[in-house]
């Protein structure tokens, strides 16, 4: 099974220089379904100014900016080199609107972002498989963000500063082996390289930047994905999870539920408590208990593989030993209680995650 990974890319300019009256053809586009939400860090300046037509000559006049927010109550201005598709705005306040900038000379393809600063056409694309890569399918009429300086891997650092928050995946970047040596898809050889600790490995030729580890380079053979389509992947605990929907007790271990993955296995604190913060609001859709994995065998009560279980969380009185299935009574503070059969539960599934060094 192959890794799951991020590709940004990048094309070629269609000319070389940007001439006073090209430049007037990059324009400013109000997003407001960002309204009242703003970010001050990383900012390239901050300007007071009457209006956001000031503002917006400010933007115009600097290459390093691709977007601006501008206050309409305080007056107050703020250039942007980020297009806040990955970054998360982090301050809130009433007045305040988003600009994004609009290359309209043709620069750029369709729905590209035009970095100015790099003379840089790029767009974000989500997860592809590592096997795939280096085929057609990748990147089509561009090609793969190439980074050859500092500048652009701090810049690709910027852009992509929350993108954990929607695809947890490393980034794959231009660079192909090639006879032992690393070239672009030019065919020019590689001379900037930000590889981690032992690498590259030299066992594959697909470069992928590790967000988690401060953006550093590292090649790949063969990987394993590390959350299934659909699963969400929180960290902390290194579980990757989903949710079900209301089902009978008695079927809880019917195939269909989980399949091919588990019931939640809680057995420590910290996931009985994470599992109460996702799901504090679910009566809103399913009014459930939610059904864990734990079933009673001889008397003892075991996880799916066998092993003791030796962490609970009973109502006083349980277990009744009415049934061997486990559910979680949301309205007595999560405890646990051992269901009838006839009941309903919602359920969360899990599954052991392949692990791969990272």
């Amino acid at each position: 099974m192959d890794i799951s990974i991020i590709c940004l890319c990048m094309h070629t300019m269609f000319v070389a220089v940007l001439s006073e009256s090209r430049i007037r053809l990059i324009s400013a586009h109000y997003k407001p379904e960002y309204d009242n939400n703003y970010e001050v860090e990383n900012a390239i300046d901050t300007y007071r100014v009457r209006s956001v037509g000031l503002c917006g000559i400010k933007f115009m006049s600097n290459a390093r900016c691709l977007s601006f927010f501008y206050n309409n109550l305080t007056g107050m201005c703020i250039l942007h080199s980020d297009p806040f598709t990955y970054t998360v705005m982090s301050s809130s306040a009433k007045g305040w609107k988003f600009y994004l900038s609009q290359e309209r000379a043709g620069r750029c393809l369709v729905n590209f972002f035009y970095y100015r600063e790099f003379d840089l056409c790029y767009k974000f694309e989500p997860p592809i498989q590592v096997s795939v890569f280096h085929t057609d399918v990748v990147c089509p009429a561009s090609e793969p963000m190439r980074i050859d300086s500092d500048e652009i891997q701090d810049y690709v650092k910027l852009v992509t500063a929350d993108i954990g928050r929607v695809y947890y995946t490393q980034i794959c970047i231009q660079g192909k082996k090639t006879q032992g040596k690393w070239k672009y898809n030019d065919g020019t050889m590689m001379e900037y390289f930000r590889w981690r600790q032992d690498e590259p490995s030299g066992l594959s030729n697909v470069i992928a930047m590790r967000r988690w580890n401060n953006y550093n380079w590292k090649n790949y053979e063969k990987c394993a994905d590390r959350c299934l389509v659909n699963f969400f992947y929180y960290r902390e605990l290194d579980l990757c999870y989903n949710f079900g929907p209301p089902i009978r007790v008695i079927d809880v271990d019917k195939e269909f539920v989980c399949h091919g993955t588990e019931l939640v296995r809680i057995d420590f604190d910290a996931r009985q408590d994470y599992i109460k913060l996702v799901t504090a609001d679910i009566e809103r859709v399913y009014p459930n208990g939610i059904c864990i994995q734990g079933k009673e065998i001889q008397g003892n009560w075991t996880y799916i593989d066998g092993s003791t279980m030796n962490y609970f969380m009973w109502l006083p009185n349980e277990p009744s030993r009415a049934t061997n299935v486990i559910r979680m009574v949301r309205s007595l503070n999560y405890g646990w209680k051992s269901s009838y059969l006839e009941r309903y539960c919602t359920y969360m599934c899990e599954y052991t995650l392949q692990k791969l060094g990272w």
